[in-house]
């Protein structure tokens, strides 16, 4: 239980670390590509939430560019939202 609580705490860390680094940079690429502003917010959640589960399945080891990686979750929730409606 000690070592999955350790994990779950170095994980929140780095999800707050990548999140401090690539906010900005997805707001904005979500921004120029939402055709509604009202998504915008919906979209910004999902991708975060999309990269907290792939870190607590894939661990740090798994994240080599963050950034690349957060966008690429960005553009994958932005396609589906607008395919998908």
């Amino acid at each position: 239980f000690r070592s999955e609580n350790m994990a779950g705490q170095e994980i929140a860390l780095l999800f707050n670390r990548i999140y401090n680094e690539t906010n900005r940079s997805v707001l904005a690429y979500i921004t120029a590509k939402c055709s509604s502003v009202s998504d915008i917010g919906d979209i910004f959640q999902e991708t975060y939430l999309e990269l907290y589960r792939l870190l607590l399945k894939r661990g740090d080891g798994y994240i080599q560019n963050p950034q690349a990686l957060v966008i690429r979750l960005a553009k994958q929730k932005v396609y589906r939202h607008y395919t998908l409606t």
